[in-house]
């Protein structure tokens, strides 16, 4: 993930190895350097204060998703897209075969 960096100072975990980041429910991503500075100064996305979740093997599916490879979940989707087609087609056909369609 080296496209990933805190929403407020740019850090990188690949540019900094100590550097740890977390999700926030407003959709940003907050360095543990700048967590204190946004729950003193609140976050200037929402305005609000927000819940973060750490970004590590434990975060929730859904949150772990939102930054995984496209590639491979438009992989994952093409391959139930063509099953269900084929389903669909081969249904149509033997619907068409014994008169039960039109």
């Amino acid at each position: 993930m080296s496209w990933v960096h805190c929403n407020m100072c740019y850090a990188s975990p690949e540019e900094e190895k100590s550097l740890s980041l977390s999700f926030t429910s407003c959709g940003r991503v907050i360095c543990s350097t700048c967590i204190p500075k946004m729950k003193e100064l609140g976050c200037k996305a929402c305005k609000d204060k927000c819940r973060m979740i750490a970004l590590n093997a434990k975060a929730p599916k859904d949150v772990q998703d939102i930054f995984s490879d496209p590639m491979k979940n438009l992989k994952e989707i093409f391959k139930v897209l063509s099953f269900q087609e084929k389903n669909k087609v081969g249904e149509t056909n033997y619907l068409f075969q014994h008169n039960i369609l039109f």
